[in-house]
């Protein structure tokens, strides 16, 4: 959504997000602060 574009650094997170998920992985946003 937009709000989450806003964050700065959201497209790399959602990217390492999209790469955990695609390993059947689980994940919040908060996570990939981390």
């Amino acid at each position: 959504t937009a709000e989450i574009l806003a964050i700065p650094g959201a497209l790399e997170r959602i990217k390492k997000g999209e790469d955990q998920i695609r390993k059947g992985q689980t994940v919040r946003l908060e996570d990939l602060d981390k």
